[in-house]
């Protein structure tokens, strides 16, 4: 929550240009994809700091149901409007690559992102100017396979022989 809460923060005083824009639906949703991806960004440093994986799941069926479930009604925009948006973009944005940092090779195999890589992302997002934000939502979310592609991702990150304890 901090750490969200901070990317806000960080993109405020970075690009002051995105807060004081007109706000529409859709800036507020990058504002949204800003928090979460620098969340992100914090969370896999420290991990990466303390050599332990934090976000590991069990694949028992109630995980495997409530993480269909989000990821279901994130793909159909059901939820806190720009949240789901902003979660959305993000992952419509890796594999669509506009950003040209080749992250969704990365998400392919490694099934996340990085602290490095979610950070150079927050960086792009933080870096966009207000005016081009319709349209780099247009394009970034120009394929409507990569929803289903990232559920898809996701779903593989469960663990089939992870101890519910962990």
């Amino acid at each position: 929550m901090y750490f969200h809460e901070l990317g806000h923060a960080l993109q405020d005083l970075e690009n002051p240009a995105q807060t004081t824009a007109s706000t529409t639906q859709n800036l507020r949703g990058l504002f949204e994809a800003q928090a979460q991806i620098f969340e992100a960004a914090a969370l896999r440093t420290i991990e990466g700091y303390l050599g332990i994986d934090l976000m590991r799941f069990a694949d028992v069926p109630v995980v495997r149901n409530e993480a269909q479930f989000l990821l279901d009604n994130s793909k159909a925009f059901n939820g806190s409007a720009e949240h789901v948006l902003g979660h959305n973009m993000l992952w419509h944005e890796v594999l669509a690559n506009t950003s040209g940092l080749n992250l969704g090779d990365e998400l392919r195999t490694s099934k996340r992102l990085s602290g490095a890589s979610a950070k150079a992302l927050f960086d792009y997002l933080v870096s966009l100017d207000p005016a081009d934000v319709d349209a780099w939502k247009a394009v970034a979310f120009s394929d409507s396979t990569r929803a289903n592609e990232f559920i898809a991702i996701s779903i593989s990150r469960l663990e089939l022989d992870l101890p519910t304890a962990v």
